[in-house]
């Protein structure tokens, strides 16, 4: 591979030391010894690394190589919630030389804490906000990111993001995991390219937790990881259930309990009602969570469809009968990702199933 020259040019690494860009040049985790010219290898990259090892957010230095003089500058990445160090980005420039300013790097961290289904809970510093266009967003504090993960990240994105947490979870290592995405402008009239870089790990507590950095994307970048538009056999199952006008859909995220609409018309037919926070919890009626919760996990077991009766929220205030069958999605990502298939229930006595007959429609 062609050295790359680290001359006024900011340089972003993990925590690691694995170069993951080079101005605009973006890498997938390479060693510093391989892609780096000399400056880079033997002044830029072992400053950034002392200034990861003494937990020095901001350092500046100077040093001469080959009778030149120049200014270092080194920036540290820390995570908003734990302050875990995750990268760093660097410069070395000529003394007195105009540079331009340092990319936009967010930092982030999600923690999963164990339990069925498990609860995830997502901290943004922020230049994520910024990055996003979110003003919600409060550094440092935990945010549920259910509804912004349906509304703002498009369709094949999400089952990529899915596939990455799921990783994370049933095998919490310290690799590290890059992956391309897209997240939709707040209007939805465009998509921003991203990349995400993260890595896994356990507390003493047996949380899980994934922690990284994200930062805009270019299209370079979107050839060499795996293209954002690429096709899934989950989206084509997804298209063939929109033709189905007599129904409503929703994925299910069964190692967390949450669920994204699928098909809008199909809800607003049946006048299921608009759960903001993306949770089953929240859409099935309380006295049937822990039936919807058998189902769910064992729909994402099973190679055939599985059917059940239950009560969902409707636009009314209310909750309304509907029978509902399920099917995991397949493919290697979204793990434990099914499709469900929502239509209305007829419960009068000649209409309604066996164990449900005299029931009421409304509870």
């Amino acid at each position: 591979m062609r050295r790359l020259e680290v001359g006024g040019q900011w340089v972003l690494i993990d925590v690691s030391g694995a170069v993951l860009s080079v101005g605009d040049q973006e890498l997938a985790g390479i060693s510093h010894r391989t892609v780096l010219d000399v400056v880079g290898t033997r002044v830029l990259h072992p400053a950034m690394m002392a200034a990861i090892t003494g937990g020095q957010d901001e350092h500046t230095s100077h040093a001469t190589f080959d009778d030149a003089r120049l200014d270092i500058c080194v920036r540290v990445l820390r995570t908003p919630h734990s302050g875990t160090i995750v990268g760093a980005l660097g410069l070395a420039a000529p003394a007195d030389q105009h540079c331009d300013a340092p990319p936009e790097v967010g930092c982030w961290e999600w923690v999963i804490e164990p339990g069925v289904p498990a609860q995830r809970t997502a901290y943004w510093d922020d230049v994520m906000a910024k990055i996003y266009e979110d003003s919600t967003v409060d550094p440092g504090k935990p945010r549920d990111v259910a509804r912004w993960f349906s509304d703002r990240v498009e369709p094949a994105s999400k089952l990529r993001l899915a596939d990455l947490i799921e990783q994370g979870v049933r095998q919490p290592v310290d690799e590290l995991h890059i992956v391309g995405y897209c997240v939709l402008d707040p209007i939805g009239s465009g998509q921003v390219p991203m990349r995400l870089v993260a890595r896994a790990g356990t507390d003493d507590a047996g949380r899980v937790y994934l922690r990284g950095l994200s930062h805009a994307s270019d299209d370079q970048v979107r050839e060499r990881l795996p293209a954002l538009d690429e096709p899934h056999p989950e989206l084509q199952v997804l298209d063939m259930f929109r033709l189905d006008v007599d129904a409503a859909f929703m994925t299910v995220d069964v190692t967390y309990g949450t669920f994204e609409r699928q098909a809008e018309e199909g809800w607003a037919r049946i006048g299921l009602r608009d759960v903001s926070s993306g949770y089953l919890s929240e859409l099935v009626h309380p006295d049937d969570l822990s039936r919807l919760n058998a189902f769910v996990d064992d729909a994402a077991g099973s190679s055939s469809a599985s059917l059940l009766v239950v009560r969902l929220a409707d636009r009314g205030g209310a909750h309304r009968w509907v029978r509902m069958s399920a099917m995991p999605l397949s493919g290697s990502i979204a793990l434990r990702q099914i499709v469900c298939r929502i239509v209305p229930v007829d419960l009068s006595d000649r209409g309604a199933p066996p164990e449900f007959k005299g029931t009421s429609c409304q509870a």
